[in-house]
């Protein structure tokens, strides 16, 4: 094994990532994207449609970018509070954005040439994550449009370390056969030909197959995303942030690598135990003192309050 793919390895295994690869940057396919834009799916997610030359065109992130860096890592199965309330596992920690880029950080001051310049990211930055994570050989993106890592499964979120550093065929070829030998889940592109269990999971008919998902009939996109009112007849059945039908559905969920990092789930046991009278009581100070630097911020308290009523 290359020095460099052996450090990258060691420093991604001891930050609890279970999935990393690396490719030579080049110009990303966004024609998925675009279809999905051009149907007005994204709802009020404007942003989407935007700097979709450097959706396109990473090296626009990074003057003489050169490689890409993927990894993934798992997260908790989700929680069910004491009221029914559910909440989607990757909330119940501290924000995984901040979590993994700093990690990232950390694996980057340790393995790569220190002449190299790098930037983190982690859903960020307009960059198209689960196409670079298929690209590097990490899994196969699922009829859900989730990541279905060999790995893990299709519960982990993902992070990227695009540098100026060159890495040889043998660093390639060295992460290659690692990610090979921790294929435990099996999950091929053809692996959800025959199978709609994700489809039809969803209560509210947000997925569409072929990679398309309506965001305004996403439990998760109006729990969190949506800063209306919830669409009339929407079905969230009981989650309150995020949700994860479609997830659970999926037989590749079920297996692989769990999470282990106590920073995804240090508010678990606090949730659990919550209550809709608890969150009917909370007042914004002390919503701020426990969620603050955690998934919960980005729709607020007025907004949760509304979800669970």
């Amino acid at each position: 094994m290359s020095e460099t793919a052996g450090k990258i390895i060691e420093y991604a295994v001891k930050e609890g990532f279970t999935g990393v690869g690396a490719t030579p940057v080049s110009d990303a396919d966004i024609s998925a994207l675009e279809k999905w834009l051009s149907k007005g799916y994204n709802a009020s997610m404007e942003y989407m449609g935007r700097n979709l030359a450097i959706r396109q065109r990473p090296s626009l992130l990074l003057e003489g970018a050169r490689s890409m860096l993927v990894f993934t890592i798992p997260y908790p199965r989700p929680l069910t509070g004491k009221s029914g309330e559910k909440y989607a596992g990757f909330a119940l920690g501290r924000d995984y954005h901040l979590v993994i880029k700093e990690k990232l950080h950390k694996i980057a001051g340790a393995a790569l040439d220190k002449t190299s310049a790098y930037r983190v990211f982690c859903d960020s930055a307009p960059v198209m994550e689960r196409y670079w994570a298929e690209k590097c050989g990490l899994g196969a993106i699922g009829k859900n449009n989730f990541l279905i890592t060999k790995a893990s499964g299709a519960r982990v979120l993902i992070g990227e370390i695009l540098t100026t550093e060159i890495f040889g065929k043998e660093t390639y070829a060295a992460l290659e056969k690692w990610n090979i030998a921790k294929d435990t889940v099996h999950f091929r592109p053809d692996s959800c030909i025959e199978c709609d269990k994700c489809i039809n999971a969803c209560p509210n008919g947000a997925l569409k197959g072929n990679g398309l998902l309506d965001a305004a009939r996403c439990i998760s996109y109006n729990t969190i995303e949506n800063k209306e009112s919830m669409p009339e007849g929407l079905d969230t059945r009981g989650w309150v942030l995020g949700c994860e039908e479609c997830l659970l559905a999926c037989p590749f969920c079920q297996n692989g690598d769990t999470a282990t990092d106590d920073e995804f789930r240090c508010n678990a046991l606090f949730l659990s135990v919550l209550g809709k009278e608890g969150w009917s009581k909370m007042d914004t100070s002390s919503f701020r003192q426990r969620f603050k630097g955690t998934a919960f911020e980005r729709p607020g308290l007025e907004k949760i309050k509304s979800n669970i009523k």
